[in-house]
């Protein structure tokens, strides 16, 4: 990957829509990329004047914003509009759980990151002043497009001044099933886990 050209962002009407717009809008600017918005449902005047708003209210973009607007399941059709439109990369909002290492995202965004044909971006802090990234977590579960991945993700790291990259792998819980007979054998799971 030698640059990013174009940016998807996922418009769903919900309490985050704004930092996520502000978010996309700031990294379409850092990148010199088109913003490409989807949202998956009906288009009515209300949600577009409430999208113009937000875009006004945002940093300027250097090039306009795309906006898709179709019905369907959301999985299939944002993955349908990054094939169609070329995406480069699709941002998506997450929410962080107590341990810094481990986050919640919803089933489609899990979906999402594990069938896109471009790099995945999730936020799990969108805000709608610029805040410095400090750390990125990018997947290195063994693929053929993880060398791709990782490279995307210096990419994106070098252009946000982001100085901390952590590789991880997901652990099925198969994994880390045990099965415990007795003091010792607890003993060894727990070290396991841990080691894991």
């Amino acid at each position: 990957m030698q640059s990013i050209k174009k940016i998807l962002i996922g418009i769903a009407f919900s309490p985050n829509l704004k930092p996520n717009i502000f978010e996309a809008v700031r990294m379409a600017n850092m990148f010199g990329a088109q913003l490409v918005g989807v949202h998956v449902g009906e288009k009515t005047n209300k949600k577009q004047n409430q999208l113009a708003d937000l875009i006004l209210e945002a940093p300027k973009l250097k090039y306009p914003i795309k906006t898709v607007w179709q019905k369907g399941k959301p999985v299939d059709v944002i993955l349908n509009t990054a094939v169609n439109e070329k995406i480069d990369l699709l941002v998506l909002g997450a929410l962080q759980q107590e341990n810094l290492y481990k986050y919640y995202v919803g089933s489609v965004a899990r979906e999402l990151t594990r069938k896109a044909s471009c790099s995945v971006l999730l936020l799990i802090k969108p805000s709608g002043e610029r805040v410095k990234c400090n750390h990125i977590v990018v997947n290195g579960l063994k693929d053929k497009r993880t060398t791709e991945t990782i490279e995307a993700s210096f990419l994106v790291s070098k252009a946000l001044e982001c100085k901390r990259i952590t590789i991880v792998e997901e652990i099925s819980q198969k994994e880390i099933e045990v099965k415990v007979s007795d003091d010792y054998s607890l003993r060894k799971a727990n070290i396991n886990k841990e080691k894991l």
